[in-house]
């Protein structure tokens, strides 16, 4: 599982892990990475915050939904 946050078109951060679950089908792993995606940006966004830099608008978010 891995996923990539960017910041004015460059990766701010770049996560990836071998899964530590076993997942039943495809569609059932990329839910589980969005939501690991989402604990990122949150994360992401409060370090933001802390820097002086606020986000007063939504954090887009793109999954490639196969499953």
């Amino acid at each position: 599982m891995a996923d990539c946050l960017f910041l004015n078109n460059a990766i701010f951060l770049w996560h990836a892990t071998p899964s530590r679950m076993i997942m039943l089908s495809t569609a059932e792993t990329e839910l589980m990475e969005f939501a690991s995606c989402c604990c990122e940006i949150v994360l992401a966004r409060k370090l933001a915050v802390e820097l002086g830099f606020s986000q007063l608008e939504s954090t887009d978010v793109y999954e490639d939904n196969t499953g």
